[in-house]
C-alpha cells in the first residue's frame, strides 16, 4: 500500500454523531479539504476561504468515506448531514455517495445537504440532489 493511501486512511471523514437540537444526533460527511469553497462568505464559522474553486473532484475517495461510514452506523445517528469544512457540491462523486447511501437496505436515517451555494445556480443540478437526498424534487427558484 502506498504512503499517499494510508495516509488517506488515516485521515477521518466522517465527524459525529454531534447533538443537533434541529437535527438529533446527526453523523458529519467532510467532503473537501479544510475551506474549499467556491464563495468567501464574511460570516461563514469556518473562516475566511483558503481554497476558492469552483471545480468540482473528487477531493477524497469514495471508498474510505464509505468505509468510515460503514464503521459509523452504528452509533445510529437521525441524520446523515454532507457538509463538513466547505462546500460539499465541490465533491464530483456526491451523487454516487447519496445513490450508495440510499441503497443501504434498512437504514432509517434522513440525508442532510448543507450547502452555501450551488455552482453557479445550476438549476437542473439542484433538482438532482434534491430528488437523491429526500425522494421529491422541488423546484429550484431564484
Amino acid at each position: 500500500m502506498s504512503a499517499k493511501i494510508i495516509a488517506e486512511k488515516k485521515r477521518e471523514y466522517i465527524f459525529g454523531p454531534v447533538p443537533s437540537r434541529r437535527l438529533g444526533r446527526s453523523l458529519g460527511v467532510d467532503l473537501v479539504p479544510f475551506k474549499t469553497c467556491s464563495y468567501d462568505c464574511i460570516y461563514c464559522q469556518l473562516g475566511k476561504t483558503t481554497n476558492k474553486t469552483i471545480k468540482r473532484k473528487e477531493w477524497v475517495p469514495i471508498d474510505i468515506v464509505t468505509e468510515q461510514l460503514k464503521e459509523k452506523l452504528d452509533s445510529k445517528p437521525d441524520y446523515i448531514t454532507l457538509s463538513g469544512s466547505g462546500e460539499p457540491t465541490l465533491y464530483s462523486r456526491l451523487e454516487d455517495l447519496i445513490s450508495w447511501l440510499n441503497n443501504i437496505p434498512n437504514l432509517s436515517i434522513i440525508l442532510s445537504l448543507i450547502l452555501v451555494q450551488f455552482l453557479g445556480g445550476m438549476p437542473e443540478a439542484w433538482d438532482k440532489y434534491i430528488e437523491k437526498l429526500t425522494g421529491y424534487c422541488y423546484p429550484y427558484r431564484r
